[in-house]
């Protein structure tokens, strides 16, 4: 019974043994060159095998008849050959061709911002802007996520490489902005005073920027208004924080626009329900109303303008540092307001003109006060006292004219 058993055994797997077929050989390219882990595939029935270091492959079937077999090697062009498969071995030495490509050009990005030639610096989007992850959608937060640029402390601006936040200025169609963020408070980061939405391009160059802008800086942040808008659009935002409404409206003829936007942002809401480490006795409050008109002078020429009114109060105390029955306080109320004209034409024969007048007023009132235990403010002539009782008052104009 055992040899019965054996037998066909035997008698089985050598049928099977004749029923299969081995096609074998060496992949090599046109310099006699091996080709190594080239894929050797039947297309019909997908199965393959993989060339080892030194070219050669051995792939074994079971089919019979005709086949098609597909070899193909990164950075070769892909080879299909028809062979008749029966019992006998098949030897079969394949030759592949280079496959010349060119590299497309090379962009660097992280996230949606952009770092190539065609940037020359790193750039967002208004949508950009408004969207990188914990920025609370403002332009002041965004530009901290820009390659390049870091955070000191909870200090406004922008700081590149260590620097102050004078080494780093930002730039509205060429003219200098010069309070970009509003005034500051201990402690307290505070917001961009300008609505990205506003602007099509927002460019941040770390060294690369034109000589235009000179003093030394760091780096400069060049922002672009739009031109014209695409169409008329209305706004309106409702949240616990904030509340605003915007319009702007293209002229039916599309040479003209003219736009008008608000925005009330008040934190007393949110401070009673969110509690703060911070006591503030004026939670941060702040009034924003912007107005631009454009109008295309030629085919080519476009006038902009723009302006913005900006009103900000914050009050808040903490205990002092060299008392532990006293508080200090600190408020901040002002305005500023900021208006934006520009121009730029293309006058031909490689010419062009780019022309803008820019003026910035800004009002603040600052108080430091010494208080008691029931916040009544209090005086005291000795030191360390002495000097923690004061107020100033910040009146500031400014103004630039540009002709390139």
């Amino acid at each position: 019974m055992k040899q019965l058993i054996t037998l066909t055994l035997v008698i089985l797997i050598s049928a099977k043994l004749q029923a299969q077929t081995v096609i074998s050989g060496k992949i090599t390219n046109t310099r006699k060159e091996t080709v190594s882990a080239a894929s050797v595939i039947i297309k019909e029935t997908g199965t393959g095998a993989d060339a080892d270091s030194t070219g050669y492959y051995k792939l074994i079937t079971n089919e019979k008849g005709k086949r098609t077999i597909v070899v193909s090697s990164v950075g070769y062009n892909s080879k299909e050959i028809t062979v008749n498969i029966a019992d006998a071995p098949i030897q079969l030495d394949i030759v592949l061709k280079d496959e010349p490509k060119q590299l497309g050009e090379v962009v660097v990005s992280a996230g949606t911002f952009e770092a190539s030639d065609k940037a020359k610096g790193a750039s967002l989007t208004p949508m950009d802007a408004v969207t990188v992850a914990g920025s609370g959608a403002d332009l002041a937060t965004s530009l901290r996520s820009l390659p390049g640029a870091q955070q000191i402390g909870e200090e406004e601006g922008l700081f590149v490489r260590g620097g102050t936040n004078a080494e780093a200025k930002q730039f509205v169609d060429g003219t200098l902005l010069k309070n970009p963020n509003f005034s500051s408070v201990p402690g307290i980061l505070q917001p961009a005073r300008l609505n990205p939405f506003l602007f099509k391009g927002i460019l941040f160059n770390t060294g690369a920027y034109s000589a235009l802008y000179g003093d030394a800086l760091s780096s400069a942040l060049i922002l672009e208004t739009i031109d014209l808008p695409d169409k008329s659009a209305a706004s309106l935002h409702i949240f616990p924080m904030s509340v605003g409404a915007g319009l702007q409206k293209l002229a039916k003829d599309q040479k003209s626009s003219y736009g008008i936007n608000a925005s009330y942002n008040s934190y007393e809401l949110y401070n009673k329900v969110v509690k703060q480490n911070t006591d503030f006795f004026h939670a941060p409050e702040y009034l924003t109303v912007d107005g631009n008109y454009h109008v295309k002078t030629s085919k080519t020429g476009i006038l902009k303008f723009y302006t913005n009114y900006e009103y900000n109060h914050t009050g808040l105390r903490s205990r002092d540092i060299d008392s532990s029955s006293l508080f200090s306080s600190f408020g901040n109320q002002g305005i500023n307001i900021y208006s934006n004209l520009s121009y730029r034409e293309l006058l031909g024969n490689r010419w062009r003109i780019d022309a803008g007048l820019a003026y910035n007023y800004l009002k603040q009132d600052v108080s430091d006060k010494l208080e008691n235990k029931d916040h009544e403010q209090i005086f005291i002539v000795e030191d360390p006292y002495r000097g923690k009782n004061n107020s100033t008052d910040i009146n500031s104009h400014f103004a630039q004219a540009r002709v390139v």
